[in-house]
C-alpha cells in the first residue's frame, strides 16, 4: 500500500471559510414611530392614574370638622337655590283694629236713610277731608272716629286702582242704620253729586272687617251703578220719557251708546219690562219675591230682580268675581257673558281683580257667597 503523499515542507493549510450567515432586516421606520406613540400614551395614563390616585387619598384625610363644614356650605347652598325658585309668599294685609263704638247700640231710628255720622269730601288725589258731622250725642264718638273713616274709604279707594270712573265721586258719607241695614250704597243727589255710603256697623265687628269677601262683592256692585249711571252713559239733563229715545231712568235717559241702553234692549224691553212695571215697580220686597220666582233662569240673585239697575248691577258683580259661564245656559249667564262683548270691561274686570288680590291673594280661592 502506498503511503500518502507528504505536503511540501513549506506548505500553509488555507484558513477555512465560515459558512454565510442569513440577513436580518432592521426594523422599518414607520414601526419605531408606532413604538414612540404607544410609550407616550402608557406615560400619560400612567401620570393620570398617579395623580387620580393621589386625589382620592387626599380627600379621605379630610377631617371631620371640614367633612361638616363642607356639608353645611352644601346644605346652605341648597337652601339658597330652593329660596330662589319658590314664589314669594303674598302679603295679606289684615284689618287695622280700631275702637268700635257702634256695636253695642240700640237703634230705635225709623228713617230709611240712616243717620250721617260724617261727611268727606273726595279730593283729587283721591284723599279725603272731613265736611262736618252729626252733633247727635249717641254717635258722638263714632262721628269723630277719623282713622276708622279713613280705613273704610281707603279700603274703596285701593280696591279701584287706577279705575277712572270712581273720580266721578264726590263726597263719601259714613251712614248707619244699624246692623243688617245698609252695608253701603251709592247716589246721585239732586245737584248731580255722586256719594258714596257706608255703614261700619254692618262693614265691622270689633274693629276689623266683619266679612271682606261680602264688603268687598258690594263694592263691585255699588261701583257697577257708578259706572253704568255716571254723566257719561246718562243726559241727566232729560226728564221725560217722550224725550228720550232709548230708556228713561231716575237719573235721566240713557245714551244710545251707553251699556245700560244695550243691555236693557237686550234683557229688559218689551214683555218682561211690562210686567214688572205693572207688578213690582215701588211694591214691597214681597212683591220682588213673587217676580223672582217667575223667573229664576233670568236673575242671578233675587236682588237682581228688584229692577233693571239692581239686575245689571248685580250682573257686572258677577262678571267681575265669577269666572266666565263655560255654557250660557239661562238667560241670568247670558247677563255674565253679555260684558264679554266689550274689550274695555274685559280690562276693567281684569284690573278689578288684580286690585281685589292686592288686598287679599286668597280671595278667589275658595267659594263667594253671595248673601
Amino acid at each position: 500500500m502506498e503511503a500518502p503523499p507528504q505536503a511540501p515542507e513549506n506548505y500553509i493549510p488555507p484558513v477555512p471559510t465560515e459558512s454565510p450567515q442569513p440577513s436580518v432586516t432592521p426594523t422599518s421606520h414607520i414601526e419605531k414611530k408606532w413604538w414612540i406613540l404607544f410609550g407616550i400614551i402608557a406615560t400619560i395614563i400612567v401620570v393620570f392614574f398617579v395623580y387620580a390616585l393621589t386625589l382620592f387619598l387626599s380627600s379621605h384625610q379630610q377631617t371631620p370638622q371640614d367633612t361638616t363644614q363642607l356639608s353645611e356650605q352644601n346644605k346652605q347652598a341648597t337652601t339658597n337655590n330652593l329660596k330662589k325658585e319658590e314664589p314669594p309668599t303674598p302679603h295679606v294685609e289684615e284689618s287695622p283694629t280700631f275702637e268700635s263704638y257702634l256695636d253695642d247700640l240700640s237703634y230705635t231710628e225709623d228713617e230709611k236713610e240712616g243717620t250721617n255720622l260724617a261727611t268727606y269730601t273726595i279730593n283729587s288725589d283721591r284723599t279725603i277731608t272731613k265736611e262736618n258731622a252729626t252733633n247727635n250725642t249717641t254717635y258722638l264718638q263714632e262721628a269723630n272716629n277719623i282713622d276708622e273713616h279713613t280705613f273704610l274709604w281707603n279700603y274703596y279707594a285701593e280696591l279701584f286702582t287706577n279705575v277712572p270712573e270712581i273720580d266721578y265721586l264726590t263726597r263719601f258719607i259714613v251712614n248707619t242704620d244699624g246692623k243688617e241695614g245698609s252695608l253701603a250704597s251709592i247716589y246721585l243727589d239732586d245737584s248731580n253729586v255722586w256719594e258714596l255710603y257706608i255703614d261700619p256697623a254692618d262693614a265691622l265687628r270689633k274693629g276689623k272687617l266683619f266679612d271682606p269677601q261680602d264688603f268687598t262683592y258690594t263694592l263691585v256692585h255699588e261701583f257697577a251703578h257708578l259706572f253704568t249711571l255716571n254723566e257719561s252713559q246718562v243726559d241727566y239733563s232729560v226728564f221725560y220719557e217722550d224725550e228720550c229715545s232709548t230708556h228713561l231712568l231716575d237719573e235721566g235717559c240713557l245714551y244710545p251708546t251707553a251699556y245700560f241702553a244695550e243691555y236693557f234692549s237686550e234683557f229688559w224691553q218689551g214683555d218682561m219690562y211690562d210686567e214688572w212695571y205693572m207688578l213690582v215697580d215701588g211694591e214691597s220686597e214681597d212683591q220682588v219675591y213673587e217676580f223672582y220666582q217667575d223667573y229664576t233662569d233670568e236673575f242671578l240673585t233675587e236682588y237682581a230682580a228688584t229692577d233693571p239697575t239692581e239686575d245689571i248691577a248685580e250682573s257686572f258683580a258677577h262678571f267681575v268675581l265669577f269666572d266666565m259661564p263655560d255654557q250660557a245656559e239661562t238667560i241670568a249667564e247670558e247677563k255674565i257673558v253679555f260684558f264679554y262683548d266689550f274689550p274695555k270691561l274685559v280690562s276693567l274686570r281684569n284690573t278689578l281683580r288684580h286690585n281685589i288680590e292686592q288686598k287679599d291673594p286668597t280671595f278667589f280661592s275658595h267659594p263667594l257667597i253671595i248673601k
